[in-house]
């Protein structure tokens, strides 16, 4: 009976860790002195690893590379280290938003990032 309660245990937190998925495109915004800079964050999985890129859309900066991806428990970390570029989150129980805090040039400014949705195509 124990067995039986913990493979059931393990099928079950199985499940919800892999409902935690972290991958698609994240917007936020880095308020720095006046400035109010929008950051979009494209998360991917591709054979098993992730992968991601940035834009900066107010500064015309796209496509901009993420060096490392991981996403550990609900906790996304991403190192830019080519730009001096990182950023810890924390992924919120509804999986709607990541809280964290963007580390660039000796700076540290809180970016909370919402998930994109899909827009709705509507045929007329």
């Amino acid at each position: 009976m124990k067995k039986l309660n913990l493979i059931i245990a393990l099928l079950l937190l199985t499940t919800v860790l892999k409902a935690q998925n972290i991958t698609g495109n994240w917007t936020g915004y880095l308020v720095v002195k006046e400035a109010r800079l929008k950051v979009v964050i494209h998360i991917q999985r591709k054979e098993g690893k992730l992968n991601s890129t940035f834009d900066s859309p107010d500064q015309n900066a796209f496509g901009l590379k993420i060096d490392k991806t991981t996403f550990t428990g609900n906790k996304l970390s991403l190192d830019a280290a080519s730009l001096g570029i990182q950023y810890q989150g924390t992924l919120a129980r509804q999986m709607d938003s990541i809280r964290g805090s963007w580390k660039q040039g000796g700076q540290t400014v809180p970016l909370v990032m919402g998930r994109e949705k899909k827009a709705t195509i509507i045929k007329p």
